[in-house]
């Protein structure tokens, strides 16, 4: 169907501390259910004349009806914004699973499923902590396939390089950028202006889906000079 949508979340955030595990768990129970949801409903986008398809695919909305999983919103969203917060939780689910083995002592501080700027407070798309020590990781989330500006606007969430400048002093917490896998080898280029002056460097840090997406840790670079 075609009608008008709700604004709102499509996926609740994570605001209390829960252990990597139960994040896990609740986050893949919403991404498959309005996989599964958006799926069912695609059979629209194969019906009608050529002419307007474009217009019309926009508008095509997914039902999200009671019963369904805790985080999810019981209402209809558009059907691109379905897809769209899809491919998050999957990058999403993917950091939680690196954390889930590399930092197993820590557990979700903070996690926005729903990732535009006016969707969050001040934190980052996650937030992890260990109970006993306080030690943070710090995590930008995106499927964007490609564009600087995305880089910097998460290097600025992150604190860690803004206006030109690298943070003096660099974040206590360790900061990491969860990528699609198309952009993440754009920005492994050497040719960028933040690698090529070595005012950060990005490390790689693998996990099982790293065909699909890229886990970066950004440490600052030996120089720390400004671009």
């Amino acid at each position: 169907m075609s009608r008008g949508t709700r604004s709102g979340h499509i996926v609740q955030p994570i605001l209390s501390p829960t252990s990597i595990p139960t994040a896990i768990e609740k986050l893949s129970a919403a991404h498959d259910y309005l996989a599964s949801a958006a799926r069912a409903q695609s059979t629209e986008l194969g019906r009608g004349d050529l002419d307007d398809w474009g217009s019309r695919a926009k508008r095509v909305v997914v039902d999200i009806v009671a019963p369904c999983p805790e985080l999810v919103s019981a209402r209809e969203h558009n059907f691109v914004e379905v897809v769209n917060q899809c491919a998050t939780l999957e990058r999403l689910l993917d950091a939680l699973a690196w954390a889930n083995v590399n930092l197993r002592s820590y557990e979700v501080r903070v996690c926005h499923p729903t990732t535009s700027s006016g969707s969050k407070a001040s934190h980052n798309d996650l937030v992890v902590a260990d109970a006993s020590t306080g030690a943070e990781g710090h995590f930008e989330v995106s499927d964007v396939l490609t564009g600087i500006q995305k880089e910097l606007k998460d290097h600025a969430s992150l604190r860690v390089f803004t206006k030109g400048q690298v943070a003096v002093p660099w974040p206590t917490a360790r900061v990491f950028l969860v990528l699609s896998r198309e952009l993440g080898e754009r920005l492994q280029s050497p040719t960028r202006h933040g690698l090529r002056r070595g005012l950060f460097r990005y490390e790689t840090r693998e996990h099982p889906n790293r065909q699909r997406t890229c886990i970066f840790e950004i440490l600052p670079g030996p120089t720390g000079a400004t671009a």
